[in-house]
């Protein structure tokens, strides 16, 4: 399910059996990979670098 807005992109996931909405900044990209990281930390983004630490842990844990 998916619908846009003037400020950003309105969408939604499916965890745990819950539709959970989720928004997404257009003019700002957030991603995982190392360079985001250093990005995050060396801005004081405390937040995004949480996030994306979570997200890079979350994806190189064993299944």
């Amino acid at each position: 399910m998916k619908t846009t807005t003037g400020t950003g992109e309105r969408r939604w996931v499916v965890y745990e059996g819950r539709a959970v909405e989720v928004w997404e900044n257009p003019d700002v990209s957030f991603g995982a990979s190392p360079a985001h990281l250093r990005r995050y930390f060396e801005g004081g983004s405390w937040v995004l670098l949480f996030n994306a630490m979570t997200l890079a842990a979350r994806a190189s844990a064993p299944a």
